[in-house]
């Protein structure tokens, strides 16, 4: 998942008129500025130009810059110079370009509206101006349907969260390997999610969506994450991600799912395996949960028992048709790592390799 990033977020001093929404901001930078945002889960995106954007007008995050924004709203006992400085030199570094990205990059914008309006939070007219060419190529590049529904916006506008409707008029663009030409100006409409969290981008995107487009073991453990949480909320229990229980993605699980056909928008068991997944997760089944059982040297049947410990266990998928099992091992902390997917006439679990995928920390609220 791309994650855009306002050149408005970046830029000191920025939008703020209170220090409430100064302090906002710097946490929003600080939040995000994770390694675990750039890696195989999540990619960072900004405008080719940002750093010249912010340059220009005098708004680089430089330290002498940086220090006189946290003195001016009194945030100097909350964060330090260097710690936001250093934040916003990770996101810099690590985003992709945005024409890379999308093959499209909005150079000139001759319109741009929105609802919510965000023109009525404007307090500086060029990081404005700059918001808005990115927020207008995300709209061109959905009509070129280069992007999702709902681009993932991680804003310097402060109190705008959730979702928001687009309409621009793009004067000009660079425009790559695209199958049509472009003739500009061209009006576009979009809706993208200012995200504040996390959990924003999970609640929106949708856990059947995060699973039908996971690629990695880390983006089935986001979306299992997702619906986990969802299945607490509709239990009336806290869904906060430290209430989903912990646990692991098996070294051999993906490529079972995807062998019989539960991963993918077009697989016929994905969602089955998904729900599977995540009550198991949660402890409530939807099927029984046996231990699976070998039989020993005299013949007696016996429990697969891991060397670290790790009891086998079993349950369905579905009990129609192939009668696809889960295989899991559950270990003495009460840990789940999910091993392999199966059918009925097989029975067989996974060692599984001793690096498995682990809850992923960009569910963690900590600051790095």
């Amino acid at each position: 998942m791309l994650l855009h990033f306002d050149p408005a977020l970046l830029a000191i001093p920025n939008h703020a008129s209170t220090q409430d929404e100064a302090e906002l901001i710097v946490h929003r930078i600080r939040y995000w500025a994770r390694s675990c945002f750039f890696s195989t889960l999540f990619q960072g995106v900004i405008l080719g130009d940002t750093l010249d954007i912010l340059a220009n007008g005098d708004f680089f995050p430089s330290a002498p810059n940086i220090t006189s924004l946290l003195s001016e709203w009194d945030l100097k006992h909350v964060y330090s110079t260097e710690d936001v400085r250093r934040s916003i030199n990770f996101i810099l570094e690590r985003s992709a370009i945005l024409e890379d990205a999308l093959d499209v990059e909005v150079t000139e914008v001759e319109f741009f509206a929105s609802t919510p309006d965000l023109s009525t939070l404007v307090k500086v007219p060029a990081l404005f101006i700059a918001t808005a060419r990115h927020l207008a190529t995300l709209a061109l590049a959905f009509c070129l349907d280069k992007v999702s529904s709902s681009p993932i916006v991680i804003s310097g506008f402060a109190d705008t969260l959730g979702k928001v409707e687009l309409k621009t008029t793009a004067g000009s663009g660079a425009v790559l390997e695209l199958h049509d030409e472009v003739a500009f100006p061209v009006s576009s409409k979009a809706t993208v999610l200012f995200a504040d969290k996390v959990e924003d981008v999970a609640s929106n995107v949708g856990a059947k969506n995060l699973w039908d487009g996971a690629k990695t073991p880390e983006q089935l453990h986001f979306a299992l994450m997702t619906e986990a949480a969802g299945l607490l909320r509709t239990k009336g229990l806290a869904c906060k991600p430290e209430n989903v229980p912990k646990f692991t993605i098996g070294s051999d699980f993906f490529d079972t799912a995807r062998r019989y056909g539960a991963l993918g928008a077009d697989g016929p068991n994905s969602d089955l395996l998904r729900e599977t997944c995540a009550r198991v997760v949660i402890n409530d089944p939807k099927y029984p949960i046996g231990e699976l059982k070998r039989p020993n040297k005299v013949g007696k049947l016996m429990p697969i028992v891991r060397k670290d410990g790790a009891v086998a266990c079993r349950t369905h998928v579905q009990k129609s048709h192939a009668a696809l099992r889960l295989m899991f091992w559950r270990h003495n902390d009460g840990t789940v790592e999910l091993a392999n997917v199966g059918p009925k006439q097989e029975l067989e679990i996974f060692n599984g390799a001793s690096a498995a995928t682990e809850q992923h920390e960009c569910w963690i609220q900590k600051e790095e």
